[in-house]
This record gives structure tokens, sequence and C-alpha cells, in this order.
């Protein structure tokens, strides 16, 4: 015995310090994309992914509202240049700087021939001696103007503003909402509000540097709004606040989950057995599940989200059924105190695990059966609950019958644990003398299973796994509306094997866009188009200046009175070849930041950390070679009015997509929601083969079957009478309903082979629901909808399952098996 007793610390040892070698580097996030599909709509789902990844999301948008615009330029001014110093902050960009300027004029003035017009078509027809002498009396009107000296220096190289009208043609391109004042992007009626951009170093998901980011702009805030006497409003737009309350939130939720799951545990425990030992004997199974399974799927996914902690707290209600099951059967046999003086202290326990083992496997298999089906979906997050709570189980269940054994003493049962076991023998006589209250609870169940199913309402919105204050929420729509005007999720995709072919597909898209804009079928959309399009688009506008041009020009020009000779530098532009703007070329100057936006990258598996993107890299076009699933180019819009016309014309280009975020999650959640009840049902049929292989009798595995089935289809018709739309996560919960539900069933069926009798069962039942409830009753006052989804759903599917198992047992059990326990 002793040796027994010794292999099992070693094992639990064995438990601690292979997690104690695990957990310090977990790392728990609470990133969504964790519940964006791999497959389904391969493209789509990939385009998902990426974006929400991209660089474009470690953007925050700032404003500050003050009383005049000229205190908005001051306070905009202030808080950049101490934002630059907050620790997490990759760049601040809060205006057009002289910098930028330079680094504008450095890329495209040499280059102005090759954005000589928005197409071939229009460069051609500005070259038309009619247009080129209203171009020749402009130039001399602006030559006139107040901006005189600054067009002279630069008319020389470019008398027809080539370079200048590039640049409006980008300002009209920008959100009409912001302008600059002194330097300082302003917005608003009367220019109240600065506006402010920047970048993390992080990723937006990363909510420990969001922190730090976060603390950073509100110290800021608070030194520069004392200055101005406290007449400031910040307010901001961003992923990284979002992510934090989603994750502060969910933290929060565990915590409370795990604290008063663990509390009711202990009190049932204490006010049951009346011993401190027995607490720790309960708490090593579910705490080995718990370690075992978080440093499993840790080392695994690499990381764990926090929905996957709220969903492994079930460990809790799963793991204290077979500890119940054990104790609960083991103290209330009146011949466990005879044992030791014949086979030992430690002989009772084991002959009690002999006797019941059967039941707890069948339970045991039951669950990883039900589970396992998950483990197959591409969902990562989906699939990383499924492993959690697998091997939390699976752990359990062994420790459980493999350890336990070894430290649980034998007492006599306290009176409150033997008045418990004669009310629930006393509560099964009653229903087994009133044979017709059962049938009407089982006819009540299945009506009720019926409607529930029938009238069920699906909701498919990703947005309904996350619960954000809507105050937040509020506020990132008014900023985002000051700041771009963009349509939130909707987004159209340009893809290709090399840079030059994504630029080419974008080309295309910006034509269409133009179209769509002019036909009212979108208010405006901004693109890469206007900064950088392709090498092909630039030759082109450059092959649509006649070869004349210069001839032509100089007429004009000596038409309104010019001396052609003071333009030789044009006449040497239009003579020297020009080559292309390339992506390259913006990279690592201050025009980067007004790329970033389109342009979304994520490494590929194989690149090393820290590689550079591939339109970074120095090569030749011909050989910029870009894995398409790295990078892609992206065209925001704006007040979309015909979402299915704009569809029609984008998704009829080659590589390229309309990605709609929300109706493509809501097309993969519904589609992955049908697979997940396919699966669920698959996995019931494989639980009713095991439970009629076990008891090769249909009544006895109806009895263990049926509770289950009844507890989950009249948990959806309350979720339904009480007004709730159903998700993904309400299905996966009511995996747990079955697998718990089963549980019950298995136990009180295997009761017909223990003389200790089914009320000992039931008191084993008793004791895992109420601390099941417990856990989820506060998971189901959550304000995330994912945990009060899994929390209302386990919680009532439980509390049936309770009220279910011992019914069906009694109308299905043969008339000579007994109802009452030995004592």
């Amino acid at each position: 015995m002793r040796v027994r007793r010794m292999a099992s610390a070693l094992v639990l040892l064995g438990i601690v310090v292979a997690s104690a070698l695990a957990l310090p580097g977990l790392v728990v996030h609470s990133e969504i994309t964790h519940f964006l599909p791999k497959a389904g709509d391969h493209e789509l789902a990939r385009i998902a992914r990426d974006v929400a990844r991209s660089a474009a999301n470690q953007t925050v948008s700032l404003t500050v509202e003050a009383p005049s615009s000229a205190k908005a330029v001051a306070a905009g001014r202030a808080l950049g240049d101490a934002l630059k110093n907050v620790r997490g902050v990759a760049w601040v960009h809060r205006g057009p700087t002289p910098e930028f300027e330079r680094s504008f004029y450095q890329t495209y003035f040499d280059k102005r021939l090759l954005f000589a017009g928005p197409s071939p078509g229009d460069v051609a027809e500005s070259f038309e001696p009619g247009s080129l002498r209203a171009r020749a009396r402009s130039l001399r009107r602006e030559l006139s103007g107040p901006a005189g000296a600054f067009v002279r220096e630069l008319a020389q190289a470019d008398p027809w503003m080539f370079f200048s009208r590039h640049l409006d043609r980008l300002r009209e391109a920008q959100p009409e909402s912001i302008r600059h004042r002194l330097g300082q992007f302003v917005t608003g009626s009367r220019d109240q509000y600065a506006v402010l951009f920047l970048g993390t170093r992080a990723s937006a998901f990363n909510t420990q540097a969001g922190r730090q980011v976060q603390a950073g702009i509100h110290e800021a805030f608070v030194r520069v709004n004392k200055s101005h006497g406290g007449a400031l409003r910040l307010e901001q737009a961003g992923i990284h606040r979002l992510a934090i309350a989603s994750e502060s939130s969910i933290r929060s939720d565990i915590a409370r989950v795990s604290t008063v799951g663990v509390c009711a545990t202990l009190v049932l425990i204490l006010l049951v057995f009346r011993s401190w030992r027995f607490v720790f004997i309960a708490a090593l199974p579910i705490a080995s599940g718990m370690l075992v399974a978080t440093a499993v799927t840790g080392w695994w996914f690499g990381s764990i989200h926090g929905l996957t902690f709220a969903f492994g707290a079930t460990l809790i209600g799963v793991a204290i059924d077979y500890v119940a099951h054990l104790l609960n059967h083991h103290v209330l046999d009146p011949r466990a105190l005879d044992r030791r003086s014949t086979d030992g202290a430690q002989a009772g326990p084991y002959r009690t695990l002999r006797r019941i083992a059967p039941g707890l496997a069948l339970g045991a298999a039951t669950t990883l059966v039900g589970l396992s089906g998950l483990s197959w979906t591409s969902f990562p997050g989906i699939a990383e609950m499924s492993l959690y709570t697998s091997v939390g189980v699976a752990v359990a269940f062994l420790v459980t019958t493999l350890v336990l054994p070894n430290f649980i003493p034998s007492r006599a049962p306290t009176s409150f644990h033997r008045t418990l076991e004669r009310q629930c023998g006393h509560f099964l006589v009653s229903l087994g003398r009133q044979r017709w209250v059962g049938w009407g609870i089982l006819a009540f169940a299945v009506a009720l299973s019926g409607w529930g199913v029938w009238q069920v309402r699906w909701e498919d919105d990703l947005r309904s796994f996350q619960g954000i204050d809507q105050t937040l929420l509020d506020e990132e729509a008014r900023v985002r509306a000051r700041v771009s005007g963009d349509d939130a999720g909707r987004l159209v995709v340009a893809r290709g094997r090399t840079v030059q072919e994504v630029l080419e597909r974008n080309d295309s898209v910006h034509r269409v866009l133009r179209d769509a804009k002019a036909q009212g079928v979108l208010k405006g959309f901004r693109s890469l188009h206007d900064l950088v399009p392709s090498a092909r688009h630039q030759q082109q506008i450059l092959r649509a200046i006649p070869s004349d041009a210069w001839q032509r020009s100089s007429r004009a020009l000596a038409a309104e009175g010019f001396r052609p000779e003071a333009f030789v530098e044009f006449e040497r532009a239009l003579r020297e070849p020009t080559d292309a703007v390339h992506l390259r070329d913006i990279r690592h100057t201050a025009l980067e930041r007004l790329v970033e936006p389109f342009v979304v990258q994520v490494p590929a598996a194989t690149k090393p950390a820290g590689a550079q993107p591939s339109w970074g890299k120095k090569k030749p076009d011909s050989k910029e070679v870009l894995d398409s699933r790295d990078t892609m180019v992206l065209s925001m819009v704006q007040g979309v009015r015909d979402p299915a016309r704009l569809s029609r014309a984008v998704n009829a280009l080659k590589g390229v997509r309309l990605f709609e975020q929300t109706k493509f999650l809501q097309s993969a959640y519904r589609g992955f929601r049908v697979r997940t009840v396919e699966m669920v049902l698959g996995g019931l049929v494989l639980v009713l083969l095991l439970v009629v292989v076990r008891y090769r009798s249909l009544p006895a595995a109806l009895a263990a079957f049926l509770p289950a089935v009844l507890a989950a289809g009249c948990t959806i018709g309350l979720l339904t009478l009480l007004g709730q739309r159903v998700s993904l996560l309400h299905v996966v919960a009511l995996l747990l309903v079955l697998s718990m539900g089963v549980d019950y069933g298995v136990f009180l069926v295997e009761a017909r082979r223990d003389s200790s009798g089914a009320s000992v069962t039931c008191v084993g039942l008793l004791f895992a629901c109420l601390s099941t409830v417990a856990s989820f009753g506060v998971l189901s006052l959550s304000d995330n909808p994912g945990l009060h989804a899994i929390g209302m759903t386990a919680t009532l599917g439980v509390v049936l399952s309770l009220l279910f198992a011992p019914t069906a047992w009694v109308l299905l059990r043969p008339a000579s098996e007994s109802l009452m326990g030995p004592g």
C-alpha cells in the first residue's frame, strides 16, 4: 500500500513539475482572429485573418476637441510631441511636415510625366492644341497670383503643372473632412478637432503592450490638457482599446467563475463530508486536469485564448462527476468500515472503484467522443477549446481512478450525508409509485425540445462573441466618422503572385471604383493607385504623351507670350527616359505612412523573424516575386449604396474580391454551426452505440442516453422562450450538457449492478450538479455575450439533466431493480 501511495505521489509531483516548466511561458490572449476560419472560402478566410493582423490595425486615431481652431492646432502639436516619447509607439503623424513635403518632391517631381493624368486618354487630350492654350493662360494667371514665386520656380521644368495636379488629385482622394492648418491635421465644422495618428510597435492584439501605450496616451493627454486649462477632450479609435476591454472582461469573468466554482465545491464537500482531507482529495483531479490541459494546449497552439479558459472551467463540473461518484459510493457503503481489518486500509476504496469503474470509464469515453469532433474544425479557437477540455477530462478521469483510492480514508458518513441519501431514495420511490408524473415530465420535455428546435433563431454574427462597452463602440464610430468615413469591414482586396501583378489588378479596381462613384453606387473611395499605380500604367501614361509634345507645348506657350527657351528643363524631361515609381521607393521615407494602410503584409511561416517585407526589397520589377499569401492591396470604400452591384463589378476582376467582413463571417459561422450540429448528432449516434454495446438492452441504453438529449433539446427551447438567439458557442456548450447528461444517465444505469443502490448515485449527481451550476450560474451573468452563452446553456442543461436522468431511469428500469440504497 505504501508503494501505491508513493507511486501516486510521484505521478502528482510529475504533473506539477511538468506544468511548472510549461506554464511560465504561457501566453493568454483575446485575439478575435482566433475565431476566424481557416477553411470554407479559403481566399476570404486568408483575407480576414491577414487584414485583422495587418499593420493598418496597429494604427490608433486620436481627435482632440478644443474651444477654437487655434487651440486645437496648439493642442495637437503638443500632444504629438509628447506621444513620440511613449513606450511602444513606433511613429506619430499629425500633419504634413517639411520632411514629408521634401520626400514627396524627391519621389514624384522627377517622375511627374508618369502622373500627367489619371488615364492615357486624359493625357492625350491634354496635349491637344486647345487644351494646351487653356493651360498656358492658366499658367499666366497663377504666375500673377499670390503663389507666383512658387509657381515660377516649378514652371520652368513643369509648365503644365503635372506635379501640382498630381498633388491635387491626391488631396481630392483623401477624406474630405480632414484639412491641415499650420502643419496640423484638423477636422470639424469649425476645425475644432485636432487629428493625430500613431502606430504601435506590437500587434493590436498584444494587450500587454497595448496597455502600456494606452497608459502613455492618457498621461500625455493629462499633461497637455492641464497646460490648456482643462478645456480639451480626447477621443480615439483603434483595435487596441477594444482588445484590452475584451480581455479584461474575460479575465474578470474567469477569475470570478473559478473562485465561485472552487468555493462552492469546497462548501459542498465540507457540508457533506466534514473533512478537509476530502477537500484535498476532490481537488486533485480538478487541479491536475486543468494544469495538464493548460500546459498541453499552450504547447500545441503556442498560446491560449481567454474564452478557452472560461470554457475549460467546465472541468470543475465534469471532473467533479467522477470524484463525487467515487466518494459517495465509498462512504455510503456500510461495508467500507469493515474492510480495514480484513483487506487493509485501502481495500475499501479499490473495491468501490472496481464496482463503479465501468460506469466511470463509459462516462469519460462518451464525453471524449462528444468533444473530439470539434478538434477537426477549421476554427482554431473552437479546436483549442476541444483539446483543452478533452485533455482535462482524460487526466481528471485517470487521476480519479489511479491516484485517488490511495488517499481516501475509511470513515462513517455524516448524519447529513446519510439523510441526503435517504431523501434521494424517497424521491426515487415516490417517482416510481407515481409513474404518471415521470411520463408527464418526459412528454413535456419532448414537446419543449421539438418546439425549441423548430422555433430556434440562430445568431451567426462573430460580434456576438465579444462584449464591448457600448460607450467605447460609440466613441470609435464618432472618431472614424471624423477621420475617414470609410465603411467599416468593407474592403476591395487585390492579390497576385508578384508586386506588379497586384498593382495592375489594383489599377483595374481603381477604374471600377471610379466608374461606380460616377454612377452613384458609392460615395467615395481611397486607393493606393493614386500614390503608386503599376509600372505598366505609368508607362502607358508616358506613351500617351505625343512624340511632338515639346513642339506643341512651345507653340502654345509662345502664343500666350512666354519664351519657349525658358522651359528647356521641360524639353529635356520629355526626351529623357523615366523609370516608374515603385513601392520600394516609398519604403523608409516619410511617405511610407501613406502607403501602409493599403498594403497588408503577414510574414509567411518560413520567413525569418524581422525579414524585410517583399515590397520593400530592391529587386528588378520582372523578378519582384511575392507570395500571394503574404501581401495584398486594399481599397477603402465609403458610403456604398448598392453593395450587390459593387460586388458584381469588383468580383468580375481577376484576383480581386470585395471583402465584406460581416457578411463573410456570418456565412462562415453559419456553415460551421451547421457542421457542428451535424458533428454533435454524429457523436450522439456513437454515444448511443457505446451504451447499447455496454448494456445490450434498449431500455437501459435509452435510460442512459435519453436524459442528455432531452436536456439539450429543452435548453434550446428555454433559450428560445427567453428570446435569446442561439449562437455557435451555445452549440459548443450543448456538447458539455450532452457529456454531463450522459454521465448522469450512465451512472444511474450502472447502479443496477451496485448493491449500494441508485439513491447513493443520486447523491453524487446532486453534488456534481450543484458545483457545476455554481460555476456556470456566475458565468451566465457575464457581460461578455460569449461567456454568457456558455454559462446560461450549461446551467440550464445540467439542471435539466439532473431532473431527467432519474426520471428516465425510474420509468425504463426493470421492476426488479432496487430504488433504495443499503442505508
